[in-house]
């Protein structure tokens, strides 16, 4: 009995594998018209999609499909005719050698070729290069000049005055004061100051900082610290001490809500500290030249910023004679425009 039930089992499996079609065991990716594309069926190496009725924008896609294993090509069929379209790697008749699922090992692979072929290609030089780079330093010194950042602050009078007075004064609140035509709120340009603070840095000290930095009110002005006070798995401590450099009357309650806060741009970015190689605090940085390639990233991100040159310097000195400091070496009109505004202020 038990000799017949095994000769019948494996008879059965006998039939099936000569009778039921092939399992598709390997998945791929194909190409049809749009995303609108809905797969039918597949029969072998034919796919057969149903495109929609409803309107849908033209654009090549792909879509997933089960197929056999030991399929090379597929030909694509959009409702029941074959598709003729011109994708890399199918011909007119719409044949295409699918993308198969993905593969590290081909990606270290095809890595590997890419380096060995960047290394038997040579880049010709360019014969303009000299003059390209002469011109380009000729144009950044000129934007740095004082010039052109007169020019800039007088045309920025004349539009506020008497051009757009009853548009711009939402942007530049503070324009009837001396230097006041900075933004009240957008991206600062290509210049920064950037203010490297601790809490190991005196409170009376950042207090000052504080008052000088809200009178300036310049976007281009950033205090950053390294890290949280205490870790990251401590935010309390922190706030804590941001909320306190940061109130303007000591004696406001802590757990009030409506106590007046300076207006100091104040960020947390170790990146920032490690890209100008600050060892101590406070230290006082001014970078030009900066360029940003998404203002939604951190300006300390080398992929995302970039600053031609930079100075600082350090110590527990006031906001004054840092950006004097540093003008002495810079020679920047954004420096001499702060200290024209501190000057005004005090």
């Amino acid at each position: 009995m038990v000799y017949l039930f095994r000769t019948i089992f494996l008879f059965s499996m006998i039939l099936t594998a000569l009778f039921v079609p092939h399992v598709y065991a390997l998945k791929v990716q194909v190409k049809v018209p749009n995303q609108c594309c809905r797969l039918d069926r597949v029969e072998g190496n034919r796919v057969y999609v149903k495109s929609s009725e409803k309107h849908c924008a033209q654009g090549i896609s792909d879509i997933a499909v089960d197929v056999p294993d030991d399929t090379e090509r597929v030909q694509v069929y959009v409702d029941g005719r074959p598709w003729v379209n011109t994708v890399v790697g199918a011909d007119g008749n719409g044949w295409q050698t699918p993308m198969r699922e993905f593969d590290m090992a081909a990606v270290d692979r095809a890595r590997r070729s890419a380096e060995s072929y960047s290394k038997k290609i040579a880049v010709p030089d360019n014969p303009y290069r000299a003059e390209a780079q002469q011109r380009a330093q000729t144009m950044a010194d000129y934007r740095r000049s004082n010039e052109f950042q007169e020019r800039i602050d007088a045309e920025r009078e004349r539009q506020l005055s008497g051009v757009f007075p009853e548009v711009l004064k939402d942007y530049y609140p503070n324009a009837t004061a001396p230097g006041g035509f900075q933004p009240a709120s957008g991206e600062p340009g290509s210049e920064r100051v950037y203010v490297f603070i601790s809490s190991s840095v005196p409170e009376s000290t950042l207090r000052n900082y504080m008052a000088s930095l809200d009178k300036l009110g310049d976007p281009g002005i950033t205090v950053v610290l390294r890290g949280f006070v205490g870790g990251m798995t401590h935010m309390m401590p922190t706030i804590d001490f941001i909320t306190g450099i940061m109130k303007r009357d000591q004696t406001c309650g802590h757990e009030s809500t409506q106590c007046e806060m300076y207006r100091v741009n104040v960020q947390i970015d170790p990146l920032l500290f490690r890209s100008y190689k600050i060892g101590e605090v406070p230290t006082f940085v001014y970078a030009r030249g900066l360029t940003i390639r998404d203002p939604m990233m951190g300006e300390g991100t080398k992929y995302n910023a970039k600053a031609d040159d930079f100075v600082s310097v350090s110590g527990d000195v006031s906001v004054e004679y840092a950006l004097e400091s540093l003008n002495r070496e810079a020679k920047s009109g954004f420096l001499e425009r702060l200290l024209k505004k501190i000057g005004h202020s005090q």
